[in-house]
Formats: C-alpha cells, structure tokens, sequence
C-alpha cells in the first residue's frame, strides 16, 4: 500500500493544534492467557514546534512465540518504533515510519538469532500518528486501525492472516471464509530479516472523529460494529474499560489492548463565521404609533388650512 499524500475528501478538514485530543489506553491479559504478550505506547506532542514535527503517536504490538518470547518481541517494537519514528520525523511520516517499523524488525529478528530462547519470535505491530496534515498509518500483522466518524466505524488497516488473503483472493468477505484458523498471520515483525510495511495516509480528520487502536484479542470477541458504537458514545477512558471488560465477559481468549483517541476542537482551516450584521434601525415613521401620526397629521393640515385663509382666495383654504 502506497502513501497518498494531500488527497482530502470534500467537506473534511484538518486537526489543527496537538491539544485538540483526548485518548485513553488499557491492557489486560485476557482470561485464559497467564501472561500478558501485549504493550502499547503513547508518545503526546506537548508543544506546536513537537506537533508540526513529529505529531502524536500511539502504538499497539501483540507479541507471539511463547510467554516470554512474545512479551519481549512486543516490548521490543513498543521502544524502537516510538524512538526510530522521532529520530527521523524531519523525514516525513512515510519515510519516518517505514524505518521505524524495519529497524524494529531488524533489532527483534537479531535478538532471535543470538538468543535461542527467542528464535522466531514476532509481534504485529499498528502505529496511528496524528499531525497538522492528517493520520497516517504503519501497519504489519493482524492488529487493527479503526476511525469512527458519524456512528459508522471503518477499519483502516489490512489483515495480514490467511484468511484475509483467501477472502481477497476470492472476492468475497472475510467473514465467509469457512473452515480456517483465524489467527493464523503470514506477516509480522522479526522471523524474517526482512518486512513488507504497509503505510497508508494522510486520512483527513473531523472533529469528532475517534480512533481505535486494538489488538485481536478486542477484535476478536467484540464486532465491529460493537466497538463503534461503544467508542462514539463513551468518553476514551470509560469506553476501553467497558470493551475491555466485555472481550472478558466473552471468554477472554486472548490478551486484550486498546487505544482509543477522540477529536475535538475546531477544524484547521475553517474560517470563523463573520458576526451577524447590526440590525438597521427601523426609519422614524415606523417607532411612531400610527394614532399619533394621524393625530399630528390632522394638526398639520389645520395649520395649513388656517394659514391658507389669510391669503386671497381663503374660499379655497
């Protein structure tokens, strides 16, 4: 997937300062997990100079290849991406982005090939960065990208598992792919010395707009449209609680993690509304009360009828 710079959809606008946001973040490890392979990272811009140059970043990795393996493959992509994206954020996001995913998947494969213990290990890994121009969007695994615009949520991100694949190649959804493992990926970061990383942006945003960052133990046990709804109406904190809880309450099969970013603010760009023009003051004739006019109307011909009779011809007066 290729990077689609300055396309902008009728209507949308942008994001036009970093303190415009409010985000919440929650990880738990599941019911049937003992340990949790999970980690996400938050990166806020705290001044214009950090907006305008690197923006904000939140990240989710689900690590996979064991209880320790997996936890360290996550925690792995949880520092470099974050520490790799600013060191080259004067790049450009795709630029920045990119190196920041290989370079995460170069320190996981080479800490696989010294270490045993850690031979094939992996996470997948989904980082949404806000900045002045939009979202953008690095993308390896199964971990998913959601924006929620209006009540309708859409996934931004392509499942890289064998399902997705069949159903593409098939032309049909998804979830009419029968008799096949779901969680089975075919693209991650670290088995292999190299990655392919999709990057996708910028997605112009509205205010309003809310974004949700989630591993698959969230998207698994809840739908789409469940999240959606859920993250629209409920403030970012109180919403991954309760999608949190509700994967659990459906058997927590797996390590759950959610990241839920809201928009507010106005939007960049957006001319204020002039202010309403000042009311023109009515001419004088209309504040007065018709009774009085036609009363000092009667005064003004008498005077002129007495006036006129004074003059020769009073007949006409």
């Amino acid at each position: 997937m290729t990077a689609q710079e300055g396309q902008r959809e009728p209507g949308e606008f942008l994001v036009s300062s970093f303190d415009q946001i409010e985000q919440a973040s929650l990880t738990d490890v599941g019911v049937r997990r003992s340990h949790n392979q999970d980690n996400l990272a938050v990166y806020l811009a705290t001044d214009l100079e950090q907006w305008h140059k690197s923006g904000h970043l939140f990240l989710v990795a689900d690590g996979m290849g064991g209880h320790a393996v997996g936890e360290k493959a996550s925690e792995l992509a949880k520092d470099v991406v974050p520490h790799t994206y600013h060191k080259y954020a004067q790049d450009g996001p795709p630029a920045a982005l990119r190196k920041a995913f290989l370079e995460a998947n170069a320190t996981i494969h080479s800490c696989g090939e010294q270490n045993r213990e850690f031979l094939g290990m992996g996470t997948t890994g989904t980082a949404l960065i806000l900045r002045p121009e939009g979202a953008w969007i690095g993308h390896v695994g199964d971990s998913r990208t959601y924006r929620v615009r209006n009540g309708q949520i859409e996934q931004l991100t392509y499942d890289h598992s064998y399902v997705w694949e069949i159903a593409r190649l098939k032309h049909i959804d998804p979830a009419d792919v029968q008799d096949f493992p779901t969680n089975v990926i075919h693209r991650c970061l670290g088995p292999q010395p190299l990655v392919q990383v999709d990057i996708e942006g910028p997605h112009p945003i509205l205010p309003g707009d809310v974004f949700v960052l989630c591993s698959d133990g969230l998207s698994g046990p809840v739908s789409d449209g469940e999240i959606g709804v859920v993250a629209s109406l409920l403030p970012p904190k109180e919403a991954c609680q309760f999608l949190v809880d509700l994967a659990n309450l459906r058997g927590g099969p797996d390590n759950i993690t959610a990241i839920i970013v809201r928009v507010n603010g106005m939007p960049s760009g957006a001319v204020s509304p002039p202010p309403p023009p000042r009311p023109r003051r009515p001419p004088l004739w209309s504040r007065v009360p018709w009774p009085l006019l036609a009363l000092l109307g009667g005064v003004v011909l008498a005077a002129l009828a007495i006036a006129l009779s004074f003059w020769p011809g009073g007949v006409v007066a």
